[in-house]
Formats: structure tokens, sequence, C-alpha cells
């Protein structure tokens, strides 16, 4: 059932000596770019607009980051939510959940939700998020196949019954890795599909990767490498999954992890330029005036987005834009972090390159690599086991130093009164200065 939360009353700001009607702003979403929004909102021009928000989940605004946690019982579900009503409230903004925008008129002015509610605005942000992929194959319509991407999903999978005892988990993504250790630690038999030679292969090496399938392994869970569904089994309900080399492999459940598609058919059916992403500019401005839009849901230059941080940032300068400030968004790369027990991971930047510096302690399980450009600066790191030193690596990423004159030095952590110094000469930045990997 739909829920309204705060006044549906006309609000009002001070200009001067007068008295005028705020703008009304129209959030189109719920999730934690919207929810980000709002404080920086409140921050940067509080009462400046009368805010609708509407957001299609029947729940308020939550962490998604804490779903994995959720899923293996170190958060309650009351944990994972962003704000009280009484916060919306004190603050006049409403709130409209359970109901899905389907009709946008962004020339007129107004959009139209599932349950029949007409909503004007002056100003529009896009904030629908993304979409999980699927594989799209036969019987992926079946009871049993599922994605994990929303609390609705954490709910179903902690709450799964006894008699679903195999979970086949596709994607070795960090979603996937952490739904596999929520399963397992369920006592669910876990299988996880990778369709690539190594788990975490866009953000790790082939050695990371190794140290990484060993440990969930030692965890209980069953990881196949090199391999993909084609397609699901079943007459009423999943009974198992046939692989691409025509192995048949049974299981109960089987959860989807593919990664996400920016959620765009709104703005594309309301006329705004969308590619990959709903196109925003470096104020997350849309391609129409008056309408904005930040998050998963959105594409700034070629890049879109799936992690919290680089959308905080957006958060941050929209808010500015709308207060009539001048800021604008720029991309910098951001650590990949894995939430499982016992795993310390980073990695950032780049996960190749020709110049690199690696260092392996097969006894205690650490693993380290440095990524150099041809200009000597750090352009990737990878860290496994110990990673107490990924904050200085990234900090010296973002700075832009060059280090490739401490040589092997700099595996052990960044020297700051080594890096203090110029180097005294480097002969040619293309020769490499490291082992390769």
């Amino acid at each position: 059932m739909p829920l309204s939360i705060g006044p549906a009353v006309q609000q009002t700001r001070q200009e001067g000596m007068h008295e005028m009607t705020a703008e009304r702003l129209l959030i189109v979403g719920n999730g934690m770019a919207a929810d980000r929004l709002l404080d920086e909102l409140y921050h940067h021009c509080p009462g400046r607009y009368a805010i609708t928000l509407c957001g299609e989940e029947n729940s308020a605004a939550y962490n998604r980051i804490l779903l994995s946690p959720y899923l293996t019982g170190e958060y309650n579900e009351q944990d994972l939510f962003l704000k009280t009503h009484h916060w919306y409230r004190e603050r006049g903004i409403e709130v409209h959940l359970g109901g899905a925008v389907e009709q946008l008129k962004v020339e007129q002015g107004f959009a139209m939700t599932s349950d029949g509610r007409r909503h004007d605005f002056d100003r529009l942000v896009m904030a629908t998020g993304s979409l999980p992929l699927s594989l799209g194959v036969e019987g992926e319509q079946l009871p049993g196949v599922m994605a994990f991407r929303t609390l609705a999903d954490a709910r179903y999978l902690r709450q799964l019954p006894a008699a679903c005892r195999q979970v086949v988990v596709i994607g070795g993504g960090l979603l996937g890795i952490e739904a596999a250790y929520g399963l397992v630690q369920q006592g669910k038999q876990v299988t996880l599909l990778q369709r690539g030679q190594w788990l975490l292969n866009r953000q790790l090496d082939e050695v990371a990767g190794g140290y990484l399938q060993r440990h969930l392994q030692r965890l209980g869970i069953e990881v196949r490498l090199g391999v993909s569904t084609r397609r699901f089994i079943g007459a009423e309900h999943l009974e198992a999954l046939e692989l691409n080399d025509g192995e048949i492999l049974f299981a109960d459940l089987a959860v989807q992890a593919l990664g996400v598609t920016p959620r765009t058919e709104l703005a594309r059916q309301a006329g705004l330029q969308v590619d990959k992403g709903i196109l925003v500019n470096d104020q997350m401005a849309t391609s129409a005036s008056g309408v904005y839009a930040l998050g998963e849901c959105c594409q700034w230059q070629s890049q879109t987005f799936g992690l919290v941080a680089p959308i905080w940032d957006q958060a941050r300068v929209l808010a500015r834009a709308l207060a009539g400030e001048q800021d604008g968004y720029r991309y910098q790369d951001f650590a990949t972090r894995l939430k499982v027990s016992g795993i310390d991971l980073l990695a950032a930047g780049v996960t190749s390159s020709n110049s690199c510096l690696t260092y392996e302690d097969r006894e205690y399980g650490h693993y380290r690599r440095i990524n150099l450009d041809e200009q000597g600066r750090i352009s990737g790191i990878v860290l496994y086991g110990d990673v107490s030193a990924g904050n200085a690596f990234i900090d010296l990423m973002k700075q832009q130093k060059q280090v490739s004159h401490l040589g092997s030095d700099l595996l052990f952590g960044p020297q700051t009164t080594a890096l203090e110094a110029e180097p005294e000469a480097v002969e040619d930045a293309n020769e490499p200065v490291a082992t390769a990997a």
C-alpha cells in the first residue's frame, strides 16, 4: 500500500522583506542518492524548496551497503533505515512510498504515479537508480530464480526454509561473493559461479583472486571459475541449472548477482537525452532545463556509477547547483572493499600495468601489487591480507606523485620522508621499475 509522510501544504520562504512561495522540487527515487541529496540540500539551502519525494519501494530509504551484513545477521532491519518519519516532517518534506512514477511531463511540470497522484514541480531530480542485470536465458522466470538487490530480496533470503539447501550464486563480483557468504552463514550449501578466470576480475589481478578463492572455499563456498549458465531447468520451480559445458547442477535456489544497469526508461519516455545512463553535465543537469539526475541512473561523460563515494560527490555538487552556488563534478577512482568476515582486501585504479611492484607472503596470506604509469606515478593498487597502508597509497594516487625512485621500498608502505625529496634522476620513465606480477 502507498504510504505518505509529511505535510502536503504550501511552503513559503523569506526573500528580502517579502514572503514568497518556495519552488517545488520533485525527487523521483528514494535510494541512497536521493537520501544524500536531502542532507546536502538541508545543509546548503534549507527552506528554499518545497520538496516532494516519490519512492517506488514501500520501505523508507535504507542503506543498501548493509544488505550483505544484514543477510549474515550482523545487522537488524531497523539498523538499515537512514531517516525517521519525524526527520521528514520536521523539515516539511512530503514523501510518497509504494507508488512508482509512471508518467513524466517535463514541459508541463508534473508527474503521475501508479496510485493516480499528480505531483507538480518547478524543478525535477531523477534518482531512479539501477536495475539488476540478468542472464536472459531460458527458465529465468521460474520461481527460485532471483536477484539480490533490494531489502525485499534480503528479507526473502534471510527467511529461506530449511528445505532450501542447495543454492547457486551466479556472479563472482562484490555482491555475488557477499551473497554467497551470507547464505553459507545460514548453513546453505553454496556454489559460486564465475564466468571469468578469477573472482573480482575487474578489481583484482589473478594472484589476489586466487587468495580470495581459497579463503571462500575454507568458509565452505564451492567456487567454479570459467563457467556460465545456459538455462534454468524446472517445471513449476527451479530444479537445476545447465552450464555451458552441458553439466547439470541441481539447485533449490539461484541468485543472480551480475551487476546493474542504469534505470533510464522513464527519462527516455520524457524526452531526456540518454545513452548508457541519463546524460548530465558537470552540474548534474540533464538535457532539459530545470531537470537533474544523479546516482546510478546517470551518466557523466562516459562514466556510469555503482559505488557510493562518487554519488556522495554528485549529491554535494547538485545541492550547490540548486542553491545557486558554483561547483562542478569531477570523477575520481575509489577503492573497492569486500564485506566478508576475515577478508582484508582493497583495490583501486587500474588492475594491470607494464610496470609494477609486487610482494607476496604465502605463509601469512599477504599480497601487494603497485601499478605504475609511464611517469612513475601510482596508477593502481591491489592489497590482500594487510591493507593498513591502503589510504596512504590512495592519497599518493590522487596527488599524482612520482614514486618510482623509491623502488621496492614502496611496497612496505609510503614513507613520507622519502616522498618529500624529489628523485635525483629518472633515466627513462618508460623503463620497468619492478618485477612483473
